[in-house]
């Protein structure tokens, strides 16, 4: 038996997917130069896909219930898969974004110019940060569960959002961020202590998920935080991998992470194959949506694993993929099916 369960975070730190989810970053100079130059070609978020080919062009792939696959033409810098919607940055700077516009997602978007994008939030070129979307959630009714029968709400009312922190930034993912001094500063409710149990030290790149958010530290190891929603063995915060990392992306209920030799590590929830299914090879990116993963190979060809019940794995083009962008797909607000 399956139930919709609408998990809601603000300013997002989570990708689906990418969430993006997520995910959602850019170039990081302390990793190696391959994982650099393709951070961000490819974001995964709720049961879609979008990818940066090498002639700079956007593809979709997946479920596009909400034209999440209308990818508008151009050429792009960067791609975040975000819930069921998507937003890249384009060549010139500006922003652009398709798909759901249930929370204004596609409206209010600032016209500055843009470096990196997560969700609804985006380091502008200055450094700053800036934050859109503008309509808070909807009143869903579930009459079996009659306490949650409330909206949530995201903001005080419409237009563009402040931003959240003051300062400059290198990479955002969600409701987290780098700060230029390396060191992590996260916004909004301190949902599953999210604000609570940041950890110290510097970072090369954070990634915020459904549940929990992973940070490659400077010396290349791992810190993750947040909740632990899978127990024991599959704990995305008790099981983190040891190793060095040079980039890491978490998902709903699972986390994966491109280690030094390039080879691809996924912890946490494998309902639908996320850790059993993990491809050999050595990979640039890696991006984790709610229950499927995508993920760069070194030859620019694309591969995924994972939930299939949206077509998240099928038709994926056959295209070369990497343009030295900036992102990796998280979760603001997802449809998780379980």
């Amino acid at each position: 038996m399956h139930r919709w369960i609408m998990i809601l975070f603000s300013g997002v730190a989570i990708a689906v997917g990418s969430i993006t989810q997520a995910g959602n970053s850019q170039r990081v100079k302390q990793v190696t130069q391959n994982a650099a130059s393709d951070e961000g070609v490819l974001s995964a978020g709720t049961y879609h896909t979008c990818g940066i080919k090498r002639d700079g062009t956007v593809a979709c792939w997946g479920n596009s219930s909400h034209g999440q696959l209308a990818a508008p033409s151009g050429t792009f810098s960067q791609v975040n898969a975000w819930g069921d919607h998507t937003c890249g940055i384009k060549s010139d700077g500006a922003l652009a974004c398709w798909g759901d516009n249930l929370f204004g997602q596609l409206t209010n978007i600032p016209s500055a110019t843009f470096r990196q994008v997560s969700g609804p939030c985006g380091i502008k070129s200055d450094g700053t940060l800036a934050c859109w979307e503008v309509k808070q959630a909807p009143v869903v009714a579930m009459p079996w569960r009659p306490h949650q029968n409330t909206p949530f709400v995201r903001n005080n009312g419409p237009g563009q959002l402040t931003a959240p922190l003051s300062g400059t930034f290198t990479q955002i993912s969600g409701s987290c961020g780098i700060k230029s001094d390396g060191t992590l500063a996260c916004w909004g409710k301190s949902i599953f202590s999210r604000l609570t149990d940041i950890p110290s030290g510097t970072f090369r790149q954070v990634s915020v998920g459904g549940f929990s958010a992973c940070g490659v530290k400077s010396d290349g190891t791992l810190a993750c935080w947040g909740y632990d929603w899978e127990t024991n063995t599959v704990g995305q915060i008790t099981n983190i991998p040891s190793g060095t990392f040079t980039q890491v992306s978490s998902g709903a209920r699972h986390t994966c992470g491109v280690k030094s030799d390039g080879t691809v590590v996924c912890w946490g929830m494998s309902t639908e194959g996320q850790l059993t299914n993990i491809p050999s090879g050595t990979f640039t990116q890696v991006s984790a949506g709610s229950f499927h993963t995508c993920a760069l190979k070194s030859d620019g060809t694309v591969v995924c694993w994972g939930d299939n019940s949206q077509w998240q794995l099928s038709n994926i083009p056959t295209a070369v993929f990497g343009r030295g962008a900036v992102s990796a797909g998280t979760l603001p607000h997802l449809w998780a099916e379980e």
